[in-house]
């Protein structure tokens, strides 16, 4: 998979936003930009956005129950699903749940798509655009 040319991707802002001076932000292309939508779709609890009640992950619900495998289980299927919902620049996902102590720890592995297609829905916009005020 040949990356070199990653501007299919899109651009846009980081997640978490950090000031890069006066009025303005940092922002991406390419992996980086994937990478901080994917911490956005899973650090957002799905209802949390009343524009979009069905985004984000339904992980807060199974807050404070019995770390089971059982549990481990759906939280990986949960994140796995969300991701592949909510992220079209992702091929492919696999999420790892595994019980350390108290707490239980998600690995993620995901791979970019390696060109766009019209299937895979990634809005790749023009650099510069107009408004009519």
């Amino acid at each position: 998979m040949s990356l070199a040319n990653q501007q299919f991707l899109g651009s846009g802002l980081l997640s978490p936003l950090k000031r890069l001076g006066a009025g303005d932000f940092i922002s991406s292309t390419g992996v980086t930009l994937v990478r901080a939508a994917i911490v956005q779709i899973l650090g957002t609890q799905r209802g949390e956005l009343a524009w979009r009640p069905s985004f984000g992950v339904t992980t807060v619900k199974h807050k404070n129950k019995p770390n089971t495998e059982a549990l481990a289980a759906i939280l990986a299927d949960n994140i796995q699903s969300s991701l592949k919902q909510f992220e079209p620049r992702i091929s492919t996902v696999q999420a790892t749940v595994t019980n350390n102590g108290n707490q239980l720890i998600a690995q993620i592995t995901w791979s970019v798509i390696d060109k766009n297609s019209a299937n895979n829905q990634v809005i790749v916009g023009p650099d510069t655009f107009s408004v009519v005020m």
